[in-house]
């Protein structure tokens, strides 16, 4: 189910004064910077990624965890997961008419996995088969970082914690499995020295080429 984009900017259009970013007094409360978030975390999950509402509810605390983990990287070439990611973010803010980056800070880690999962469809796989479908690599990607056991009723936040440390830390198996995003199988150089990017290239090759 997509979310009414017209009753998210209605909302977002009542909370929009206390940004305070055209020259206003007044500050966001806790509640209002909440509020922010969620609406966003909605636009990211039904509107770029059109997923299902079920899986939303079962694993919502995890995404909004995702959402609150900064995204860091080691290879150079991982910035651009981050500019991808930020400048999804700038879509929204377009849409809406405001900023946001004062709430959220730098690009995190679920703006990260969104923005390469959205690319992964629309650049490559998309014009391929003829249909859109970019939920489903990013829910291969929290597949293959084996977080699809917390949902609400799974949920631990240290575990997680630890699981995306791995992750950004890079230390995963060389063919990437144990924690990275893509594993591969017959890759000539090791996945945790290669960008994200060529990872994935690897992975589509292997399993969809």
């Amino acid at each position: 189910m997509k979310m009414n984009r017209m009753s998210l900017f209605n909302t977002l259009g009542a909370i929009a004064p206390f940004f305070g970013l055209k020259g206003g007094e007044n500050e966001m409360t806790n509640r209002e910077i909440e509020k922010c978030k969620k609406n966003y975390l909605h636009w990211l999950y039904f509107d770029i990624l059109d997923g299902p509402e079920g899986r939303f509810k079962a694993f919502k605390r995890l995404f909004k965890t995702l959402l609150s983990i900064p995204y860091r990287w080691v290879h150079p070439m991982d910035e651009n997961r981050c500019k991808d990611g930020l400048a999804m973010r700038e879509d929204y803010c377009s849409e809406y008419g405001y900023e946001i980056d004062d709430i959220l800070g730098d690009c995190s880690v679920l703006e990260m996995l969104i923005a390469l999962s959205y690319r992964m469809e629309k650049d490559i796989m998309a014009p391929a088969v003829g249909k859109f479908d970019c939920f489903r690599w990013f829910w291969g990607m929290i597949e293959h970082l084996e977080l699809d056991d917390f949902d609400e009723n799974g949920y631990d936040e240290g575990w997680i914690y630890s699981i995306i440390d791995r992750f950004l830390d890079r230390k995963y198996d060389k063919n990437g499995e144990n924690g990275g995003l893509f594993p591969l199988h017959f890759c000539k150089k090791a996945a945790y020295e290669m960008e994200v990017w060529d990872q994935m290239n690897e992975f589509l090759v292997e399993n969809w080429v």
